[in-house]
């Protein structure tokens, strides 16, 4: 497996616990890959293991509103292509936890 498939495996079954933002999901890869990384390869590596986690059908996109996380409704290429091109215009690593989480989907 590659380094992307194996965290999108560790962040998938820490999903069943709480959502992830992608947020904490830059700070874990900068700690592990040091300072000298800049956010433009941080980020892309992210994108990657987005695209992964995103494959999985119980994975949801949302955002937290007023304490909230709001799903953002949207299917998994659309999502990923949304944050995809939110990470690539920053001119600086992404540091709102609010703006993009990862959760379990509801099933009803």
């Amino acid at each position: 497996m590659s380094q992307q498939s194996d965290i999108a495996d560790a962040i998938h079954q820490r999903l069943a616990h709480g959502a992830v933002s992608v947020a904490a999901l830059v700070r874990e890869v900068r700690e592990r890959w040091g300072p000298e990384h800049s956010f433009g390869s941080v980020h892309l590596f992210v994108e990657e293991v987005l695209y992964c986690l995103l494959r999985e059908s119980d994975v949801d996109v949302a955002c937290a509103t007023a304490g909230d996380l709001v799903s953002w409704n949207l299917p998994a290429d659309e999502a990923w292509e949304k944050i995809s091109e939110h990470l690539r215009k920053m001119h600086e690593f992404l540091e709102d936890d609010d703006w993009c989480c990862l959760r379990k989907k509801h099933l009803s």
